[in-house]
């Protein structure tokens, strides 16, 4: 089996490759992996397991919980949970269960209010996963939810702010104080936070047509968000990583044990 790493190097090439293809001029050494609407980053996400792999004869069961993730990538989960419901909790094999449970409790059981002693980290995830709950699940109010979210983070903050864009690097500025890594800003119509609290830099040749290249790449690792998409799918579906134009950063449970001595990947 690949390893992690090698994955990784494989990634960087393909991508590489394809964008120097497009435009020689843009990205390089440090170009676009994935594609989202976060600015200036980019992202893709694999599949955190199936419950069927004949893809001919899906079950009910397998045809609710792939239902429930397209509706979640595509950030409208209204009528979804009752969907889910609607199967029978024993047509579903034990990981099939476990995300039918898992989804329930996120979408439709009572939301719980966090402590004021509760780390600050925690509570501000607990303000961002009530709004992604009202977004995901009432699109037509999420202009109201975002306004609920700038609220408390005003509150968790100190602050007085309208922008949520100065909030959200009010955010950064306070969680890196404490050690704690972070991304903000907006992914497709939803507000986004992820959360890491381990980060190591390396460099990595890249071959590309013309010469070769290094990567700035940064692995992120021990995550207490992965972000709203994520949080919808109870962890099947989530980022690999993402790109600026300075360095990558490759979120490590995607890609698997990068721990062990430094390799090398020829092509």
């Amino acid at each position: 089996m690949e390893d992690g790493a090698g994955r990784l190097i494989q990634d960087l090439r393909r991508r590489q490759l394809h964008s120097y293809g497009m435009n020689k001029k843009i990205f390089v050494g440090a170009l676009a992996l994935w594609t989202l609407a976060v600015p200036a980053v980019a992202a893709s996400y694999h599949e955190a397991g199936a419950t069927q792999t004949d893809m001919t004869s899906p079950t009910p069961a397998v045809t609710a919980i792939r239902a429930w993730e397209t509706s979640a990538l595509q950030a409208d989960l209204s009528g979804a949970v009752a969907a889910l419901q609607s199967v029978a909790a024993d047509q579903f094999d034990d990981p099939g269960r476990v995300f039918r449970d898992c989804v329930i409790d996120r979408f439709h059981r009572a939301n719980r209010n966090l402590p004021r002693t509760a780390p600050f980290d925690e509570r501000v995830l607990g303000a961002y996963r009530a709004y992604w709950r009202t977004a995901l699940t009432n699109p037509a109010s999420r202009k109201q939810a975002e306004k609920k979210l700038i609220r408390g983070l005003n509150r968790q903050l100190n602050a007085r702010e309208t922008d949520i864009n100065v909030l959200e690097g009010l955010l950064k500025a306070r969680l890196a104080e404490v050690g704690i890594f972070s991304l903000q800003g907006k992914t497709g119509p939803i507000r986004e936070l992820m959360i890491w609290r381990s980060q190591t830099e390396r460099i990595y040749p890249v071959e590309l047509p013309e010469s070769n290249h290094s990567s700035r790449v940064f692995l992120l690792d021990n995550f207490a968000s992965m972000g709203w998409t994520a949080y919808a799918t109870c962890d099947r579906r989530v980022a690999s990583g993402w790109a600026t134009r300075d360095a990558l950063y490759a979120v490590v449970p995607q890609y698997g044990d990068f721990t062990g001595e430094d390799f090398q990947v020829n092509f």
